[in-house]
């Protein structure tokens, strides 16, 4: 890695060096090493790293990140994959990840395909390129360069126009001065200030379903063929439509664009009011309330099935023993004694019967047949069942912020490819002394866009041009199969363990090496002794030789000296 530029010791400055020669030879090599740092940040944008698992192996793979995952995949696309991956079991989550970068892939490639139509004949686009502005012969580019910046534009435009409209009418909308007739604005300019607002709302959103649709029929066709490649042409194309004209958004918008129609054609102006929902459509906020009360919406209709089948066993009872007390609204049949009670009960401040009977005393026949008959009523419907409507809602918002925290924790606490816990990586990092551990983890050995980009580079490039790994990778992708992706791996875990356990072996073996020097040494020693006591022998054997020898040579003496002493004697 080269030095920062900001660290280069080079000084721009003639002044600073002793000769004019050695500041052009240090400019000349700052001038190399600028070369070197923009081709290291041209292949650090553009040549990725990232760590995969083959044959039972973790190891570096390398590729060239093609334009579509640079260019037609930024904020809003990546932060909806965050938002949507499941976070249950590393083995799920990464199937739903792999599953939605190859969607991804798929609309990023059409995107780049729709944005490169020109509307200039072949023979004459390559001089429309030169002299003429991308927008006038690229329409699709206008609208979804920059992560289709302007394509959400418009949607922006035709909330801030479904405001205005509805806060005009809301000012200027009266009612007319006979009762019979509509609504009507209160001056001509006030009408023609609404037909120009709607006009715009009305050409925002057609032109906003026209670019929606040339994405997703494409998309939901290829779809379709993809999961039912043996299927009927025509019949793939319906069940296409069908899945199109099913998502919530288009839903939506062709509300929108319905009655924008109705109020500017039909002139029922009021049903401008109408557009002002469509802040549920694009507020984060209000779709998470949206959200909390749709969630549980099968248990709600269960609840609000209860509670009409408990009315209508009142409206019988009433019927047939407190007829006279409920007077005409319930004169009739059980139906309309039920519909009176659901009516009058709830519209009243207090649910309950009391305001639909007559009041009673102590001192009536019917008091403690009414008192049961009331209090049971106002328990059961007005406490028991709108509580658990409030409790079904309440625990429907819970439960989105508890997904919402996990989902949160999960990303602060663990790796997002190969599911390590954050300290287990923090300790190692530290160890090897890189500050912020989990971070650098995250953002250079297992970044979560760089295998995205990976799997754009698998699907568009050729199957010819594949190499070995590659061409294994792509089958298990084919095949939902993740076991290519390191989960519970690293290599950065992975190389600090094997460091250690070379470290002990060193260790060992050094031990090995002092304790083998040692009996060596005590060999030695024991040699050198051995051989001190041979020689000492040897030196002892050769002293009592001498010794030996001397005291022989002093008997024969004496033997010899002996006789002529003896002779002296005598005489």
């Amino acid at each position: 890695m080269p030095l920062p530029e900001e660290q280069d010791p080079f000084v721009d400055s003639e002044a600073e060096y002793r000769t004019r020669r050695d500041y052009l030879r240090e400019r000349a090599a700052w001038q190399k090493r600028q070369i070197y740092r923009q081709a290291f940040d041209f292949l650090g944008r553009y040549v990725k790293t990232l760590e995969v698992v083959l044959n039972g192996h973790l190891q570096s793979l390398n590729f060239r990140v093609p334009v579509t995952a640079v260019w037609y995949v930024q904020g809003a696309s990546k932060q909806r994959i965050l938002d949507e991956v499941p976070f249950s079991l590393p083995d799920v989550k990464m199937k739903s990840f792999i599953q939605m970068c190859v969607e991804l892939n798929n609309e990023s490639r059409l995107i780049l395909a729709l944005s490169r139509f020109s509307l200039c004949p072949q023979r004459y686009r390559r001089w429309a390129q030169l002299y003429l502005p991308d927008g006038v012969h690229r329409p699709f580019w206008v609208f979804l360069a920059n992560d289709a910046k302007h394509m959400q534009n418009l949607m922006r435009s035709s909330l801030y126009l479904s405001l205005c409209l509805a806060l005009h009418a809301g000012l200027f909308l009266v009612a007319p001065k006979d009762a019979a007739g509509d609504l009507m604005w209160a001056s001509p300019m006030a009408q023609r200030i609404s037909e120009i607002l709607g006009a715009l709302h009305l050409a925002c959103t057609m032109l906003w379903l026209c670019l929606y649709t040339c994405i997703q029929v494409p998309l939901s066709i290829k779809k379709v063929q993809t999961q039912y490649p043996k299927r009927n042409s025509l019949v793939n194309i319906c069940a296409a439509w069908g899945r199109y004209m099913s998502q919530r958004l288009l839903q939506w918008r062709a509300i929108t664009l319905v009655l924008t129609s109705l109020a500017l054609f039909r002139r029922h102006w009021w049903v401008y009011s109408f557009l002002l929902a469509d802040f549920f459509a694009q507020s984060p906020s209000l779709q998470t309330v949206l959200s909390g009360v749709v969630a549980p919406a099968w248990p709600l209709f269960m609840t609000f099935l209860g509670a009409g089948i408990i009315t209508f066993v009142y409206g019988a009872i009433g019927l047939h023993n407190f007829r006279d007390e409920f007077g005409m609204y319930c004169d009739e049949n059980i139906m309309v004694c039920t519909q009176s009670i659901l009516y009058m009960g709830t519209r009243s401040g207090i649910v309950g019967l009391s305001g639909m009977m007559d009041q009673v005393g102590p001192e009536d026949d019917t008091w403690f047949q009414r008192m049961v008959y009331d209090i049971s009523y106002f328990v059961i419907f007005g406490v028991m069942l709108l509580n658990t409507i409030v409790a079904l809602i309440v625990d429907s918002f819970q439960t989105q912020r508890r997904e919402a925290t996990a989902r949160e924790n999960n990303l602060e606490t663990q790796s997002f490819i190969s599911s390590i816990d954050r300290k287990v990586i923090e300790s190692v990092a530290q160890s090897a002394g890189i500050v912020d551990g989990f971070e650098y983890h995250e953002t250079y050995k297992q970044n979560k866009w760089d295998y995205m980009a990976f799997v754009f580079h698998l699907r568009e490039k050729h199957a010819l041009n594949f190499t070995g790994p590659e061409s294994q990778i792509r089958q298990f992708i084919d095949n939902s199969d993740v076991t290519w992706l390191p989960i519970g791996r690293s290599k950065m875990l992975e190389g600090k363990s094997e460091e250690s356990q070379e470290d002990t072996l060193t260790l060992i073996q050094k031990q090995n090496s002092q304790i083998i020097g040692a009996l060596q040494q005590t060999q030695d020693n024991r040699k050198t002794l051995f051989k001190a006591i041979g020689s000492l022998a040897r030196s002892m054997r050769d002293k009592t030789d001498s010794v030996q020898e001397l005291l022989d040579n002093m008997h024969w003496a004496s033997f010899l000296l002996l006789p002529s002493v003896r002779v002296q004697h005598i005489c």
